[in-house]
């Protein structure tokens, strides 16, 4: 037996893949999803990474790393003519690199060191590598040299020193649009550590010499050392532990039932001009 039929047998057996248009278009699709894959699997390994190294492992990511050596050259090996000053946990050096593309930068080296010192210095690596602001010091890299008196942060060079060596020092004596300025400056760095991050920040120390001067008398707000991340989930920004400098601190908070770091974050700023 045979059978005939009038129609064409090859419209019920198209298919979408014999038009080559269609079939770039699913080769176009089939490559952008094994992309999204790809790098979703990419970002959750990189996580689970940093998740299982700890925070030691995050400033390779956020701030370049120096090598001893090239800070040590760099600040002539901590030659008392490079010394700048003492911040919360060391010295601190003025320092020219090798690269002539790099501008002088400021080195610390903590000294100052106690159990808690390695956490405080990744910290402040951590914290101060993914903040943007024109009122805060960049940090430009770190040094881990092997020991625990290598511990060094390298940052931006302000140029003009500190507010506290131009209210209390030799330097040249501020006017009134010069402390407007500075106290703007402040306030507007305190406002963005507070909402402009992904997690409020604290800075918890603000005074006269964590503030730098540039030679627009731009103020820059740094001396990460007592910093604090307010991560979600962890209430408010208040805290019960009192850190920082008494100077600058409101004398209300020293009550045990009104230590409000947000609070105390303003008063200091308003006190430094």
């Amino acid at each position: 037996f045979s059978f005939s039929s009038p129609l064409n047998n090859a419209y019920y057996y198209w298919s979408p893949l014999t038009d080559p248009s269609k079939t770039e278009l699913w080769v176009i699709i089939l490559i952008a999803l094994a992309s999204a894959s790809l790098a979703g699997l990419v970002a959750a390994l990189l996580c689970l990474v940093m998740r299982r190294q700890g925070p030691e492992a995050i400033p390779l990511l956020v701030a370049r790393k120096f090598s001893y050596g090239e800070l040590s050259t760099a600040i002539k090996n901590f030659s008392k003519d490079r010394k700048l000053g003492e911040g919360s946990f060391g010295e601190v050096y003025r320092g020219e690199l090798r690269d002539p593309r790099m501008p002088p930068v400021a080195v610390k080296r903590l000294t100052k060191l106690m159990e808690y010192t390695w956490r405080d210095y990744v910290t402040e690596i951590m914290t101060l590598g993914q903040l943007s602001h024109r009122n805060l010091v960049n940090l430009v890299g770190w040094c881990d040299g092997g020991g625990s008196d290598k511990l060094l942060l390298v940052y931006e060079l302000v140029s003009n020193k500190s507010l506290d060596e131009h209210l209390h020092g030799s330097e040249s004596l501020l006017t009134w649009p010069e402390r407007y300025k500075i106290v703007l400056g402040i306030g507007s760095a305190i406002e963005y550590l507070h909402t402009g991050y992904q997690n409020p920040i604290l800075h918890r120390d603000i005074k006269p010499s964590n503030v730098m001067l540039d030679d627009a008398f731009e103020a820059k707000l740094g001396d990460f050392g007592l910093v604090r991340q307010v991560k979600p989930g962890q209430g408010s920004l208040n805290d019960t532990v009192m850190v920082g400098s008494w100077d600058y601190m409101d004398p209300t908070c020293a009550s045990p039932l009104a230590r409000r770091p947000r609070r105390l974050t303003c008063t200091a700023s308003g006190c430094c001009c």
